[in-house]
């Protein structure tokens, strides 16, 4: 896809950057949602008063997920999966730190807890929603 088949990225997504997303572009349709704003009483660090991200209404698709992924190079943002009912996330009870301390966590560690907790307290009916990954966390 060249650039100019491209889409810019919409001035909502822009307010996730400094500079207003400027140069960034994204080819993928976004499902409904909404950007999250830290709480203030609840985050350690002020990060120049910018969203944290944005959050989809729904549980997206593995394919759109995995799309997204391939869009980062171009639009600068990652997808994540979040789980709500560990945290808050949607209320904003987050607190970045600066992109300096990235190196200081481990998103695979982090991922296979919240992903085994959720599995030992999900319904049987619920196991479907891990799909295609089942209760393996995918790393």
């Amino acid at each position: 896809m060249s650039d100019c088949e491209r889409g810019q990225l919409p001035p909502l997504l822009g307010q996730l950057f400094a500079d207003g997303g400027q140069g960034r572009s994204i080819a993928v349709e976004l499902p409904p949602g909404d950007l999250v704003w830290p709480d203030p009483d609840y985050s350690q660090f002020s990060l120049d008063h910018l969203p944290a991200f944005w959050l989809s209404d729904e549980a997206v698709s593995a394919d759109l997920w995995v799309r997204l992924r391939a869009e980062h190079e171009h639009s600068g943002l990652w997808p994540v999966l979040l789980e709500d009912s560990v945290q808050p996330w949607s209320a904003g009870q987050i607190a970045p730190d600066a992109a300096a301390e990235i190196d200081n966590y481990c998103a695979d560690a982090f991922m296979a807890e919240v992903w085994s907790d959720w599995v030992e307290r999900a319904r049987a009916d619920q196991l479907d929603l891990l799909a295609p990954y089942g209760p393996q966390c995918p790393g």
